[in-house]
């Protein structure tokens, strides 16, 4: 039986997304075609129809991955909410894409597998798109005076960043404050409370932090 375009459409949605997982979970080196197309549901034949080689493959599904990426981070600037509640919702969106995941692909992305340079570009350009956002909403709240006035909005989006890079590797271990008796880096230490509660409050801390640093009204809050 042929497929109609929209049944081929459904059938490669589903490819990419078995492809993400199998690349998510043994890395591009390891992944084999026949897991992906056994995780789509499909034969070796229509994965082969859609994309002819697991580079092809691998660059279609960062692509299709970089596009929503970038949908939901634009997403997450725009809900309702003042700055700093934007900028956690941003924090805790950068920590879910790492937890299914994208960190390790991203790895196979910047990293030396040759073949893949056109992933490493859609990487580029997906960094830069959240990038701009970001300083544009930091931009935003610098004018309507929720941040100091001579706040540097490059400095602070690379603070920012950096959480976010931090938040997955658990990197603001360094500060020390402490939940149910254990300290972060002891929590790191140990593997003790990694989960959403530990997420949760390096998230919210590093909120606290940029309040102080760079709130206009930081001075009158109990935070």
């Amino acid at each position: 039986m042929r497929l109609t375009e929209d049944g081929v459409n459904e059938q490669k949605s589903r490819i990419l997304q078995a492809a993400f997982r199998v690349f998510a979970d043994v890395g591009f080196e390891a992944a084999k075609m026949e897991d992906i197309a056994k995780l789509a549901g499909v034969s070796r034949s229509p994965l082969y129809y859609h994309f002819n080689n697991k580079y092809r493959l691998f660059i279609e599904m960062f692509k299709n991955y970089c596009e929503i990426y970038t949908t939901d981070a634009a997403r997450c600037l725009s809900q309702e909410g003042d700055f700093f509640q934007k900028i956690e919702n941003l924090l805790r969106f950068f920590r879910t894409e790492f937890n299914t995941g994208a960190g390790k692909i991203s790895a196979d992305v910047l990293g030396n597998i040759q073949g893949l340079e056109e992933a490493r570009g859609y990487e580029i350009k997906v960094r830069k798109t959240v990038y701009g956002l970001l300083i544009k909403q930091i931009e935003e709240a610098i004018k309507d005076g929720t941040l100091i006035s001579d706040a540097d909005p490059i400095i602070i989006g690379d603070m920012i960043h950096l959480w976010g890079e931090g938040l997955n590797s658990a990197g603001l271990g360094l500060m020390r404050v402490e939940y149910d008796g254990i300290t972060m880096e002891e929590s790191y230490a140990t593997k003790k409370h990694i989960g959403t509660k530990y997420e949760d409050i390096l998230i919210k801390e590093s909120i606290k932090m940029l309040k102080r640093s760079f709130g206009a009204n930081h001075e009158n809050s109990t935070e």
